[in-house]
């Protein structure tokens, strides 16, 4: 006889016999031989349809859909990934926090710098549609490991590139291993966790990407050598509130010492991943999934995805998210130094406060979907209204582009526009990064059995397309001096994606019983 896993929150319901039913507290018939032992049928009236699905949604091993049953192991998995992530965005944002030395010591120009990120771009793009094979196929525990270790050995020997050729090898083997992080984290977490607890798994893991990239512009800002006389100002000023034994460190470090520390982070990692993810853990992390509402979907060929509405959606949803995302990932601090002229340090604190605002969105709209689902708005709707509502904050990417370097006031005088243009920076921060959350869960939702695979075609595709805009992108910057109209662009980006995601098909009904 198979049994719910996690039966308290039903108490009320009997035991269901070999070949019997029974009848839960919320009036719905369960019965023996569906979805983890057992076919759902006739929901009650006082249930809609979207939150039938998602209080009974039930994966091939018969955890149920009630976030309160997860065992607390299964947040620590989630915990793990959010350190991956971070370390992920650590090493790939080195890149970024150190732009202005990068482009100083190989003599390049904007274009010249929109190569290399597009080298990595090409490298991330198509390793994403191996990775989403194989996160379907392989053992997790050790493919999510390996591909940590590659990528941060890649981040590693970035510090010891001489030539332009051997940076931008560096950066393709980088791309190649960060590109396994996302298919096998959002893998992962649709085997281990319920339909409702995804958004919030979701934006807490990825929020790991905006706090490695917050963190490690604070690291260059402590560690790197000043490039010019703001720069001094600021190292000594955080020398005035650090020991005297620490004044060596702060500010005396080469760029390329910088990536060799990040880079030697993931190893701690990986010790940590296989002391907690292991035996009957280890199980289930590598257990492959199957569709929680129909057992027809489970045996689906992964070809028959192209025909659905859900995938092409998801897929331009991915897209308009991740070209906005990384917009800002690779030229922020270009624009911060180029256009609003923030000297290296100045604008590293900018940057920082950029991904920790971001972070802040990426959970938020997670939280903010999972409480308005559970309030009693269907799966779908909650994801939409927060798609707008994270949409209307990129908007404010206008203002910072149109607004110039100072502002006048009533009485004639002016003040710097810094302190209007650096609120709407961190507000638009988390509407870029919060677009994230609801993004993976239409990919889970598309069809279960092949999370991996879907998720590795919707990375990839955006990837390619950054990879062909980045360069014109440096390009178009060098010819007109500016970053603005690419900003005013940008700004519109996610909302063409929430509109999109309006099509996405309601719940499909459960039949009653007859």
């Amino acid at each position: 006889m198979s049994v719910i896993r996690g039966e308290k929150p039903f108490a009320k319901s009997r035991r269901l016999s070999a070949r019997g039913t029974s009848r839960n507290r919320f009036g719905v018939c369960l019965e023996n031989g569906g979805l983890g032992g057992y076919t759902l049928s006739q929901p009650s009236s006082t249930l809609g349809n979207d939150e039938y699905a998602m209080v009974f949604a039930a994966s091939s091993d018969g955890s149920t859909g009630r976030s309160q049953e997860i065992p607390p192991w299964k947040w620590g998995v989630v915990w793990l990934m959010f350190l991956a992530t971070m370390i992920n965005y650590m090493d790939r944002q080195t890149m970024g926090a150190t732009a202005a030395h990068i482009k100083s010591d190989f003599a390049l120009l904007n274009k010249g710098y929109g190569d290399i990120e597009s080298a990595f771009m090409y490298s991330f793009a198509t390793a994403q549609l191996l990775a989403g094979i194989l996160a379907d196929r392989l053992n997790m525990r050790w493919l999510y490991a390996g591909a940590l270790l590659l990528w941060s050995a890649a981040g590693f020997f970035t510090g010891l590139a001489e030539t332009f050729l051997v940076l931008a090898l560096c950066r393709i083997v980088l791309g190649l291993g960060e590109a396994f992080n996302w298919p096998c984290a959002v893998t992962i977490v649709g085997r281990i966790l319920p339909r409702d607890a995804r958004s919030l798994a979701n934006g807490i893991f990825h929020s790991g990407a905006s706090v490695g990239a917050a963190v490690t512009p604070l690291l260059v800002v402590l560690l790197l050598q000043p490039r010019d006389e703001r720069d001094a100002d600021i190292v000594s000023w955080i020398r005035g509130f650090t020991p005297e034994l620490l004044h060596a460190w702060i500010g005396g470090f080469s760029w390329r010492f910088i990536f060799q520390l990040v880079g030697s982070i993931g190893l701690l990692w990986a010790i940590l991943w296989f002391m907690v993810v292991r035996g009957p853990r280890a199980e289930e992390v590598n257990r492959r999934s199957t569709s929680s509402n129909l057992a027809a979907e489970a045996v689906a060929p992964f070809w028959s995805v192209f025909r659905r509405r859900k995938f092409w959606i998801a897929l331009a949803v991915s897209t308009t998210v991740n070209v906005t995302w990384h917009f800002y990932r690779v030229w922020l601090p270009l624009i911060l130094q180029e256009d609003l002229h923030y000297s290296s340090h100045e604008m590293l604190f900018v940057f920082a406060g950029f991904f920790i605002a971001a972070d802040l969105g990426s959970m938020a709209a997670g939280y903010a979907t999972t409480r308005i689902a559970l309030s009693g708005v269907p799966v779908e709707r909650a994801r939409q209204i927060v798609m707008f509502g994270v949409s209307a904050l990129c908007l404010l990417s206008i203002p910072v582009a149109l607004i110039g370097p100072t502002i006048a006031l009533p009485n004639g005088s002016e003040i710097s526009s810094t302190w209007i243009k650096v609120p709407l920076i961190l507000l638009l921060a988390a509407g870029a990064m919060g677009g994230f959350a609801n993004m993976f869960s239409l990919g889970q939702d598309v069809a279960p059995e092949h999370t991996g695979k879907i998720v590795g075609i919707l990375g990839s595709v955006p990837w390619f397309l950054l990879a062909l805009l980045t360069p014109q992108v440096g390009a178009l910057a060098d010819a007109l001096g500016t970053f603005a109209p690419m900003l005013v662009v940008v700004g519109f980006v996610p909302l063409l994606g929430a509109v999109i995601a309006l099509a996405w098909p309601r719940a499909e009904h459960v039949p009653k019983a007859v």
